[in-house]
């Protein structure tokens, strides 16, 4: 199935489809001073903040984040030979 380009997956979403119904006003004071695309512009800095996080710690703790089930996927830091 196939919408604007877009293919339905098992794990596929659109930062701006993360936000949809969540209750702003209620848990950020200053909601109400902002539009909903400045919102989620500070969302979208949140969860790329998260994802620079996991990857530094994949890095300084060589570590192996296993992604959901059925993926087949994972990041880890290969080790470094000093070469």
């Amino acid at each position: 199935m196939v919408t604007d380009g877009h293919y339905a997956t098992s794990y596929a979403v659109r930062a701006d489809e993360l936000y949809i119904g969540f209750p702003s006003k209620k848990y950020i004071s200053f909601a109400g001073e902002w539009t909903q695309q400045e919102l989620i512009q500070l969302y979208s800095k949140i969860l790329r903040y998260f994802f620079y996080l996991v990857i530094l710690d994949i890095i300084e703790n060589r570590i192996t984040f296993k992604f959901p089930p059925g993926t087949r996927a994972w990041l880890e830091m290969f080790p470094y030979s000093g070469e």
